[in-house]
């Protein structure tokens, strides 16, 4: 994940961050001091900003993160929603799974 800076065809990357995995969903906190990513290997990570420091979450999914979203004008609660079916909501206060339901075996797959 890098933060890039510039103009035009000028651009530099200011500041950079390795995650494990290939990101698959971004989601920016309503006061964007952070973002969460999820990856293919399936963590979710909080990045803070303008460092770029990375925390792993959990490894929650035993597939690939598909999505990971804030509620409407909520940065301590998330959602993250994988292929394996899966979807949990999250505290960020003290990185707590509170609580998860499995989608219908047959149910469209989450976009």
């Amino acid at each position: 994940l890098r933060v890039l800076v510039g103009q035009d065809r000028q651009w530099s990357v200011a500041a950079e961050v390795r995650l494990g995995g290939g990101i698959t969903s971004l989601a920016p906190m309503p006061d964007a001091s952070a973002l969460l990513a999820g990856t293919d290997a399936g963590a979710v990570y909080l990045v803070t900003l303008p460092d770029m420091s990375a925390t792993v979450l959990r490894q929650s999914h035993t597939g690939s993160v598909r999505r990971v979203a804030f509620p409407k004008g909520c940065s301590d609660r998330f959602a993250s929603c994988g292929a394996d079916g899966v979807v949990r909501q999250w505290d960020l206060s003290d990185y707590s799974q509170t609580s998860a339901f499995a989608l219908p075996t047959g149910a469209p797959p989450v976009a």
